[in-house]
């Protein structure tokens, strides 16, 4: 497993990079393309967002747009499957490009942490839009901070293809805690199949060297049920590797795919995930 974490530490960021190379090039086959951008570019180039490890409100997002969601996670082996996971949280954007959200990631009807997140946009430029996140969560049943700071690159390639990243360090600290420092790598690659469908395959990647790592494939379908309701469901696995402790989550709480504790050693565990978004 360790030779395929490294592999993918080198071929994520790549994939992720690539777009920016062509940022500035097809302009004589991206006319029509450009101007649809430029009618949904307060919306993020119209770029979905992905389903386990969500933004805070799309890139570029125009100030007063506000959401309530909550991602329900269960597992379908090799866990109790009677836990689940579920994190409910509001984002509201407080100025055009700028974000904040709330999150209470609960787990077996008890409270874990309280999590908030902040969201800037840097700018687009074409088909290219990128902005930078940064994450803090308060551990409840451990005097520790989990905290996360990541660049989000996002590049729509026509009017069916598009992709998003969220690349960058996560941290584990506190005195109850061993500290820990680990790779965060998400990237998600999408298709709009209809006007209201879309389909994507999201890969979440935490490793810390020499300790724990986890690996999310996610493949995901969102509906568009009305101007304000959306909703979304995968089926994936997560592989853990570990020692059974927690470690750095990707990013936040494990409940976004992170290093929580192995239910039974080392392996994948397969899991399904919904999201239920409602768009004031």
């Amino acid at each position: 497993m360790q030779s395929v974490v490294r592999a993918l530490l080198l071929v994520l960021p790549a994939l992720v990079l690539a777009p920016l190379a062509h940022a500035g090039h097809g302009a004589e086959r991206g006319a029509d393309l450009t101007a649809a951008i430029d009618d949904v570019a307060e919306r993020g180039l119209g770029i979905a967002e992905p389903m386990v490890f969500d933004l805070v409100c799309d890139l570029g997002a125009p100030r007063g747009t506000a959401e309530v969601n909550a991602l329900a996670i269960i597992p379908l082996d090799g866990a109790d499957p009677s836990v689940w996971e579920i994190a409910p949280e509001f984002e509201y954007a407080v100025a055009d490009g700028f974000a904040l959200e709330l999150e209470l990631p609960i787990e077996d009807g008890e409270l874990e942490s309280i999590k908030v997140a902040v969201q800037g946009t840097f700018g687009r430029r074409g088909r290219f839009i990128h902005g930078t996140q940064f994450i803090a969560e308060r551990l409840l049943h451990d005097d520790a901070w989990d905290l996360a700071l990541l660049y989000v690159p996002g590049y729509r390639f026509d009017d069916t293809w598009s992709t998003i990243s969220l690349i960058g360090v996560g941290a584990l600290v506190g005195p109850d805690v061993e500290d820990e420092l680990g790779a965060l790598v998400n990237t998600t690659l999408f298709a709009d199949v209809t006007d209201h469908t879309i389909v994507g395959v999201e890969i979440n990647l935490a490793w810390v060297p020499g300790g724990a790592t986890s690996l999310l494939l996610m493949p995901q379908v969102h509906f568009e049920l009305s101007d304000s309701v959306d909703l979304q469901i995968g089926v994936g696995a997560i592989y853990l590797d570990g020692d059974g402790e927690t470690g750095v989550p990707s990013p936040g709480s494990a409940i976004e795919g992170g290093l929580n504790v192995v239910p039974n050693g080392s392996g994948w565990y397969p899991q399904i995930a919904a999201r239920l978004i409602y768009n004031f």
